[in-house]
C-alpha cells in the first residue's frame, strides 16, 4: 500500500452553517434564551421544560446534538488541539462501486485520505471532547472533575485537566489495562489523583459516583454532549482540507465520536459510515441470510468487518506507513480495502453502498478514513 501525504486544500469560501441542525424548542411558547447557560453542569444549550419539576434545565440527549453546538466547541478548542493531519492513499488502491448507467457525474477512481487523529495529544480524538467539556463550564467546583474509563478517556481528560489547571480524580479497577504501572505514572505525572481498587468497572463507577456526591466534583463521561460536540470539530477541519468531501468512515464504539461527527456532517450532506469489528463466524454470505449476514443487534447502516481482515489492515498500516493502531480502529480502513463481489448499483447517486463486509465508494467519491487511538506497550 503506497501512500503520499496529501497537500492542504484551503477552502476559505466555505463556512459552516451557524445553526443548521438545531432541534426545535420543546416549549414553543418560550423564546430562545440568548444568554449562556447559568448552570454549567446542565449541558449544552438547555431549554426550559416546566414539566421537569425542580430541575427545569435537562442535559440534551446525544441524538439531538446540533451543528451549532459543534461550532461552539470549535470556538473553544481551536488553537489548543492539534489540527488533524491527512495522508492520501494512492489512486486506484481502493476499489469503487460499479458505475451507474444513469449517473452523469464525474468518473475516475475514488479519492481516499487517512485522517491521522492518532497524532493528537494522547493519541486520541477524546482530547477534543475533554477540553471542550472543561472550557464550556465557567466555574468548576473546588474538587474539580472526576471520572473513570478506559486508557483513551482517562489520558485525554488528564491532559485537558492539566492544561486547564483543573483538579482531577480518577477511579480505576485494579484489573484494567489503564491501571498498569506505566499508565498510572503517566496519569499521575499530569497531576491526576488516581485511586485503584476493586476488580470491575462497575465498582470503579460506583466509587466515582460516591466521590462526586461527597465532594461536589463534576462527573465526566465521554458520551456527554459537550464531549461529543468536541469530537465533531474534526469535521470542520476535514472540510477545509478536502473541499467537496463526500464520506467519513470511522470505527464504531468510540463513545461520543459518531454522534459528534454526524451532527457536524449532516448539514453539509457528508455521509458517515460506521464500521464494527466482528468475529468471522458472525458473518454469513449475503445470499444465504435474509439479514445479509448481520446480527440482529447491529444497525443496518453499520459495515461489519471480520477480525482477521482488520488484523491484516493493522499490519499493512505498520509496514507501509509506520502507523500503529488497534484492530478495532483499522477495521475502518479494512472495510475499504476489501473487495466484496459487486452489488447491483443503485439507480441514483451515490452508487456507493455498505455491504456485510466492505464499503465501496462511488467513482470520484472523496472519502476520509478516521484513524485514532495509537497502540503502545506498557
Amino acid at each position: 500500500m503506497t501512500t503520499t501525504l496529501a497537500p492542504p486544500h484551503p477552502n476559505p469560501g466555505s463556512s459552516p452553517n451557524p445553526n443548521p441542525g438545531s432541534s426545535p424548542n420543546p416549549n414553543p411558547s418560550s423564546s430562545p434564551n440568548p444568554n449562556p447557560n447559568p448552570n454549567p453542569g446542565s449541558g449544552l444549550n438547555p431549554r426550559p421544560n416546566p414539566g421537569l419539576g425542580p430541575n427545569p434545565r435537562p442535559r440534551p440527549r446525544l441524538d439531538v446534538l446540533s451543528a451549532a453546538e459543534v461550532d461552539a466547541a470549535a470556538g473553544r478548542i481551536t488553537g489548543l488541539v492539534r489540527p488533524v493531519s491527512l495522508a492520501a492513499l494512492a489512486p486506484g488502491l481502493v476499489p469503487t462501486a460499479p458505475p451507474d448507467p444513469l449517473d452523469d457525474g464525474p468518473g475516475g477512481p475514488c479519492e481516499v485520505w487517512l485522517a491521522l487523529e492518532l497524532l493528537q495529544h494522547t493519541g486520541s480524538f477524546q482530547v477534543r471532547g475533554a477540553l471542550n467539556f472543561l472550557r464550556a463550564h465557567r466555574t468548576l467546583p473546588g474538587a474539580g472533575v472526576t471520572a473513570t474509563g478506559d486508557s483513551a478517556t482517562t489520558a485525554a481528560l488528564a491532559w485537558a485537566a492539566h492544561r486547564e489547571g483543573v483538579p482531577l480524580t480518577l477511579f480505576l479497577p485494579a484489573t484494567a489495562p489503564t491501571a498498569r504501572p506505566a499508565r498510572l505514572r503517566g496519569l499521575r505525572g499530569l497531576g491526576a489523583r488516581v485511586h485503584v481498587g476493586g476488580s470491575t468497572e462497575a465498582e470503579a463507577r460506583s466509587a466515582c459516583a460516591r466521590f462526586a456526591a461527597a465532594t461536589g466534583a463534576l462527573a465526566y463521561r465521554p458520551d456527554h454532549p459537550l464531549a461529543a460536540a468536541g469530537a465533531g470539530t474534526l469535521v470542520g477541519e476535514l472540510r477545509r482540507q478536502v473541499p467537496g468531501l463526500d464520506t467519513i468512515v470511522l470505527a464504531e464504539g468510540a463513545e461520543g465520536l459518531s454522534t459528534g461527527i454526524r451532527a457536524a456532517a449532516r448539514p453539509h450532506n457528508i455521509r458517515t459510515v460506521t464500521v464494527a469489528l466482528t468475529p468471522p463466524d458472525h458473518l454469513t454470505p449475503p445470499d444465504r441470510s435474509t439479514a445479509a449476514g448481520r446480527p440482529a443487534c447491529v444497525p443496518a447502516s453499520t459495515v461489519l468487518v471480520p477480525e482477521d481482515r482488520a488484523a491484516r489492515a493493522c499490519r499493512a498500516l505498520w509496514a507501509d506507513q509506520c502507523v500503529a493502531v488497534a484492530p478495532a480502529t483499522a477495521a475502518a480502513l479494512a472495510a475499504l480495502l476489501h473487495s466484496d463481489p459487486p452489488s447491483r448499483p443503485e439507480h441514483r447517486r451515490p452508487a456507493a453502498r455498505p455491504t456485510a463486509g466492505s464499503y465501496r465508494p462511488a467513482a470520484a467519491e472523496k472519502v476520509v478514513v478516521l484513524l485514532d487511538r495509537a497502540t503502545a506497550r506498557d
